[in-house]
């Protein structure tokens, strides 16, 4: 009898090994997310009871492309900025090195001032290689609602907004909607290597993404930068600043949070290592020069007017480019006009020079 609890358990613990086999083998088959055709309105919460709150603090909704790095990467940057714009979650940060963008920021001075019933939300979507050919997206959300007796908690997501990113990614790489993915991926070869050119000299100047003018890095003449992305000044101005190196034609930039990106200078251009290529703005030319002054019979005719004296008319046709009209006709009409001899003379001296 003693025996018969313990082969139960063996039997039972077989069973779930079986079982748990035959899930491996269905999970190895990812399964395609729930697609969101719609912007999701409204909180898009689920309750968790009174035990969960606050314990999960994102949930998180994921997918495996069968696409490039690049090309994913490309698409969720895009999907961020129209996110932006459609869902009003500027885009608080974005971490080139490590895959990740942030759209929403809970911050704690928006959470002042708030009434029971308030809520807020961000959004992380990481993108992660699995192999040359396949890209790993993650997209994670995290609520905070205040309660009735104004205390914020973690509330948990429903998933809508997550699976609607992802599905907006997946169009996105189908059917890009932007010059983007022609100004991130640059279709040319890559320039060679200028070996005459000091890029330690060159370098300072603005630098801005062909698909995109109003986004820049400018490389300050004392070693500093400021990379503006995205250009959403009429949402939230986004910026980040840092020092930057040359050495040789490679150039990094040292952001103020300690991350760094390091790119290639080819001539007048950036090259970073995910292939964004930023093109530097050439300096704007002198304007044209004012044709010179020339001086003609109505010129004289008017210092006359003005009581200039002769001698100051004449030093003044000596010093001038002129265009006198000294034909007979011309000399009469001056004559007529009242200037003296001596202007006439210094006109027709000034002509057969």
């Amino acid at each position: 009898m003693g025996t018969k609890p313990f082969a139960i358990f063996q039997r039972l613990a077989t069973v779930l090994w079986a079982i748990a086999l035959c899930s491996t083998a269905v999970l190895g088959q990812e399964k395609h997310f729930k697609r969101e055709e719609k912007l999701p309105q409204g909180q898009q919460s689920s309750f968790m009871g009174p035990l969960l709150a606050g314990l999960k603090d994102w949930h998180i909704e994921k997918y495996t492309f069968d696409a490039p790095y690049d090309d994913v990467w490309a698409a969720v940057q895009q999907v961020a900025d129209e996110f932006a714009k459609t869902a009003k979650r500027s885009v608080a940060g974005i971490d080139e090195k490590n895959g990740k963008v942030q759209n929403g920021r809970i911050s704690q001075d928006q959470l002042v001032g708030s009434g029971p019933g308030s809520w807020m939300d961000e959004f992380v979507t990481e993108v992660t290689k699995v192999s040359e050919k396949r890209t790993n997206v993650a997209v994670a959300r995290k609520i905070v609602e205040l309660s009735a007796d104004r205390v914020w908690t973690t509330v948990s997501s429903n998933g809508k907004f997550e699976r609607y990113l992802l599905t907006r990614i997946e169009d996105e790489m189908k059917h890009p909607t932007s010059g983007r993915e022609s100004a991130i991926r640059q279709a040319d070869p890559e320039p060679e290597p200028s070996a005459n050119i000091d890029y330690a000299k060159s370098a300072p100047g603005t630098y801005t993404n062909p698909g995109n003018n109003k986004e820049y890095i400018e490389l300050k003449p004392d070693g500093t930068f400021f990379f503006q992305q995205w250009g959403r000044q009429q949402w939230e101005k986004m910026g980040w600043t840092g020092k930057y190196e040359v050495a040789g034609d490679t150039l990094t930039l040292v952001y103020a949070n300690g991350n760094a990106a390091r790119g290639r200078m080819r001539g007048n251009k950036l090259i970073f290592e995910e292939n964004r290529t930023w093109v530097k703005k050439e300096a704007p030319a002198d304007p044209p020069a004012a044709p010179p002054e020339l001086l003609t019979n109505a010129d004289i005719v008017r210092m006359v007017e003005g009581k200039i004296p002769d001698a100051i008319i004449i030093a003044k046709i000596r010093a001038s480019n002129c265009k006198f009209d000294t034909s007979v006709d011309g000399l009469l009409k001056l004559k007529q006009a009242g200037v003296s001899d001596a202007l006439i003379q210094a006109m027709v001296e000034k002509g057969m020079k």
